[in-house]
């Protein structure tokens, strides 16, 4: 959901952070305004705040593996694309 089309007003929240070795963990919050087609969902006009994790590997300082875990079921159900 990182698409400034369609949520220009975009807001990346890290909430918390845990490292340990390689590893940082992160927990964060996305906050935005769907203005402008989202895969391929026309603009809402709504405001949406999704929450998610991603654990991210790093190498001699660089990042080399990132997975994360977000609410897009939650988004969807924001947009009102998929009911509650």
């Amino acid at each position: 959901m990182t698409d400034s089309v369609a949520f220009p007003d975009l807001v990346w929240t890290v909430e918390q952070d845990i490292s340990e070795g390689d590893t940082i963990v992160s927990r964060y919050s996305l906050t935005g305004t769907q203005d402008g087609d989202y895969r391929s969902i026309p603009a809402t006009h709504k405001k949406v705040n999704v929450h998610g994790v991603s654990i991210n590997k790093i190498s001699d300082g660089k990042l080399v593996e990132t997975r994360m875990v977000r609410d897009d079921l939650g988004l969807m159900r924001q947009l009102g694309v998929i009911p509650e």
